[in-house]
């Protein structure tokens, strides 16, 4: 097989998916903005104070964003588009750096499975409560679309199931299921749809509303 990593015409095309990855990034972003606890959010209103104005005598509200998620921006992550081992799509916290196989990059849910993985690196960073507060602003969501959410953790909560995507590749916990069940509603793919790794053969009857 002929060596194509140093054609200009190759490189331009990656250039292209690239592009399209940003943004498509860009237009995902909204939906992100209560793992960063933005104004406005579900998570927003655990940061949100309701504090007395002594100067006009009244009670007011002060919304201050945590220090930790003012710097997120996707401006600077690196993106690439090239052939890796194993998963489609892969997060290089190190370098901020999102690569993608080529062809991959027409599908959006692997892009918005990504996306969970680097504000979860986010959270990783931050004491243990911004989770925990994610976690059950996703859960009291997600509980009045989907009927048999419970059974769904507890079905997903054994070890076995974990283990088992482990050795596919990577570490997906259950605040990631409930965000990626969060994306399959908005974006009205199937339950399981974004998680991947075949998960929506094993939730494919349990439906949300």
């Amino acid at each position: 097989m002929p060596d194509i990593s140093n054609n200009p015409n190759t490189a331009e095309q990656d250039s292209a998916l690239a592009d399209q990855i940003r943004s498509n990034i860009n237009d995902f972003a909204p939906h992100f903005q209560d793992m960063l606890f933005m104004k406005g959010t579900e998570t927003g209103e655990y940061v949100k104070q309701i504090i007395y104005n002594t100067s006009v005598k009244k009670l007011e509200e002060k919304f201050e964003c945590p220090q930790w998620s003012r710097p997120v921006t996707y401006d600077d992550m690196c993106i690439e588009v090239k052939k890796i081992e194993g998963d489609c799509t892969e997060y290089d916290p190190a370098t901020h750096t999102i690569t993608v196989r080529p062809n991959f990059v027409k599908y959006p849910w692997v892009i918005l499975h990504e996306l969970i993985h680097i504000h979860e690196h986010f959270l990783n960073e931050v004491d243990a409560y911004y989770r925990d507060t994610l976690y059950w602003a996703l859960y009291k969501r997600l509980r009045g679309r989907i009927p048999d959410l419970d059974k769904i953790i507890e079905k997903h909560a054994h070890l076995y199931t974990h283990t088992r995507i482990r050795s596919y590749g990577g570490i997906h916990s259950m605040l990631f299921l409930l965000k990626s069940f969060d994306l399959d509603i908005a974006f009205e793919y199937p339950l399981g749809a974004v998680y991947g790794y075949g998960i929506s053969l094993e939730f494919g009857d349990f439906k949300y509303t």
